[in-house]
């Protein structure tokens, strides 16, 4: 992951407005628990890729579940997962179990159930 995450990095510092190698690194920090960085990245994605949802939901999963408080916002997962597709209402779950609203967190895993019978 070291060596991707390398390349990806030139290649980001090569064309900083490409998008999907800044998602494609997003992904690779995630993978190796970069924090600080992954959520950097992400943002510039969403700048740079407005109506995607890759970057919201990864964003989104992000704040919801890493470990450094530093890092980790539930509260702007929340805003940033609410939708009604299987990730975003998986985000969104995990987001309010983060802030410890359960109820909500169960509302939204019947949601992903109820979409898997439609």
């Amino acid at each position: 992951m070291a060596a991707a995450v390398e390349h990806l990095s030139e290649s980001v510092t090569l064309t900083p407005d490409g998008a999907m190698t800044r998602l494609n690194l997003a992904a690779a920090l995630t993978s190796r628990g970069d924090d600080a960085e992954v959520v950097d990245q992400y943002r510039r994605v969403i700048q740079l890729l407005s109506d995607s949802l890759a970057p919201v939901s990864g964003l989104a999963w992000v704040l919801a579940t890493f470990a450094d408080d530093a890092v980790r916002n539930p509260a702007e997962s929340v805003r940033a997962a609410d939708g009604e597709t299987y990730r975003t209402l998986e985000i969104l779950a995990a987001a309010h179990a983060a802030v410890e609203d359960y109820d909500k967190a169960v509302n939204a895993c019947e949601r992903v159930t109820k979409l898997s019978q439609e």
